[in-house]
């Protein structure tokens, strides 16, 4: 009987360490995943202030036309950046360009604004996509101008919305519904579970819901979220 009662003491704190263990380890990858929006995020604020506005999507071909209009006067015409979705976009923006005034995006030799990791990269190059460390689904980048119809779907992980936030006093009476950085942009990894999680409009910050009532989005991290997932910031 005293042998059964070790054992079981010895189980138990074996299964409690494993537990702390997981939740340390996993902790840290957020923190991880975290620190690495927060920099992508500083790095699309440095991209504002070289070049007067934050990335157009560049699905908006008359947007990506008045932003080169204005960014690179000189260049030749024809010199557009590709037709890319909100993964990619993020990529190409801070790939950076060409110091050759006529050429800023085809011309060599470009001025990063960020350091890829390049093992984390994938796609053929000028349409690539960048991954969280061991993750399988990339970073999403969506600019304010493109909230209400903006969304980003992998087959199997739902699909992906800007996110909106709840009211305060001091949100004008009969305004839709405010997204959280609504003046700037969004940057979201699905988390360590690999799914976006899906919701009918967009998750509401901070108490959600952030998908359809399976968990999926609680563990997504974003740049306009003070703790690690947006689950940590439900009330």
């Amino acid at each position: 009987m005293e042998l059964l009662v070790v054992i079981t003491i010895i189980t138990m704190l074996a299964l409690l360490s494993a537990t702390v263990a997981f939740n340390v380890i996993t902790a840290a990858k957020q923190a991880r995943i975290k620190t690495e929006v927060g920099t992508l995020a500083q790095a699309i604020e440095k991209f504002k202030i070289e070049y007067g506005s934050y990335p157009p999507m560049l699905q908006d071909r008359d947007a990506v036309q008045r932003f080169v209009e204005r960014a690179f006067p000189d260049a030749r015409p024809g010199e557009l950046p590709p037709s890319l979705d909100a993964t990619q976009s993020l990529v190409y923006w801070l790939q950076g360009f060409s110091p050759d005034k006529l050429y800023p995006f085809s011309g060599s030799n470009k001025v990063k604004l960020f350091e890829f990791d390049e093992t984390r990269l994938r796609g053929n190059l000028g349409e690539q996509k960048y991954f969280p460390p061991g993750q399988e689904l990339p970073y999403v980048y969506f600019q304010a101008g493109y909230y209400e119809s903006a969304q980003y779907s992998e087959s199997g992980a739902g699909t992906l919305r800007p996110y909106k936030r709840e009211r305060t006093a001091s949100d004008p009476a009969g305004d839709p519904q405010p997204y959280a950085n609504h003046d700037s942009f969004q940057i979201i990894s699905a988390g360590l579970d690999d799914q976006y999680g899906t919701t009918p409009n967009a998750g509401l910050f901070p108490k959600g819901p952030y998908d359809n009532g399976d968990g999926a989005g609680n563990d997504n991290i974003v740049n306009f979220n003070d703790k690690n997932t947006l689950g940590d910031s439900k009330p």
